[in-house]
């Protein structure tokens, strides 16, 4: 289950790193991109907590469907 949980929170940082190279004005990642080049602090701080938060949710699902699905441990 650990890999799985690391395997989830590269992809997702990854997933961010691609699609603010891909699509210059949409996504989290281009706007916390955008954000950082003009100084604009408070919503730099704002999409690293999205962020951060979306990865925890992602954690925390993988931590639920494993502890349901893996009985034995």
């Amino acid at each position: 289950v650990p890999v799985a949980r690391t395997t989830v929170g590269i992809s997702f940082i990854v997933a961010i790193a691609c699609e603010s190279l891909i699509t210059p004005h949409y996504g989290v990642g281009a706007r916390l991109y955008t954000a950082l080049t003009v100084l604009e602090m408070p919503k730099v701080y704002a999409f690293l907590l999205l962020t951060g938060l979306i990865g925890l949710i992602l954690n925390e699902g993988i931590h639920y469907i494993a502890r349901r699905v893996i009985f034995w441990k």
